[in-house]
């Protein structure tokens, strides 16, 4: 009886080191330490008359017509109206920048080398005879392409040890496989001229197929 229990024990730890975790694109990212954001209790008219006048301002002097600085000399009076301090607005939107620029490198360390899974939109770096081998993988379709690149750790360089074939360059996805933490830069081919795109994650594939949407 001890010997079967054995045995049953080290069947279930087998199966439970071939498994792989299904995570969620939101899973990739890093913790930071939680931040005061002013603007989440301003009204819609601030944020959009605050829009205003820091466009204009960051704008070439050769750009502002007469339209412009009476557009923006409206959303100032607005704004003193409403008792709002616009510089000290404009500081706070530099310091939360800097704050959603450091979280958007932060990595899940608690994932490295770990075994997942994971449904994503593939952005073929090279196809051949309509196979791919190494690819972006991103959270939406259009990423890089026709928007800009999603933050470095939503995007996962994937290595398959043999070419896949796909009916797409940008087909929806399923992969299994080995997420590393480590940087990669790449350069992606558009339609309209190339671009190098980094991403937070390297990715060893053991299986890559179509995505299968649910009814």
């Amino acid at each position: 009886m001890k010997k079967i229990l054995i045995l049953l024990f080290f069947c279930i730890s087998s199966i439970y080191a071939q498994g792989y975790q299904s995570i969620e694109w939101k899973d990739l990212e890093g913790k930071v330490e939680a931040y005061d954001d002013p603007f989440e209790k301003l009204s819609e008219d601030i944020l959009y008359n605050l829009s205003i006048v820091y466009e204009v301002q960051n704008m070439d002097a050769s750009q502002v017509d007469k339209d412009l600085q009476e557009e923006m000399a409206e959303a100032k009076q607005f704004l003193n109206k409403e008792k709002i301090d616009i510089k000290y607005y404009f500081e706070q939107a530099e310091r939360i920048a800097k704050i959603r620029e450091k979280e958007s490198k932060q990595t899940n360390s608690t994932l490295d080398n770990k075994k997942i899974e994971l449904n994503g939109f593939s952005l073929a770096l090279g196809l051949k005879e309509g196979k791919i081998q190494e690819f972006l993988f991103v959270p939406y379709i259009g990423a890089c392409i026709h928007s800009p690149a999603p933050p470095l750790n939503q995007i996962l360089y994937v290595k398959s040890s043999k070419p896949v074939k796909v009916e797409d360059r940008y087909e929806p996805l399923t992969i299994k496989g080995t997420l590393q933490i480590k940087q990669n830069k790449n350069k992606l081919f558009l339609t309209d001229g190339e671009d190098i795109v980094q991403s937070g994650y390297v990715f060893l594939a053991d299986e890559i197929k179509p995505y299968v949407y649910e009814n």
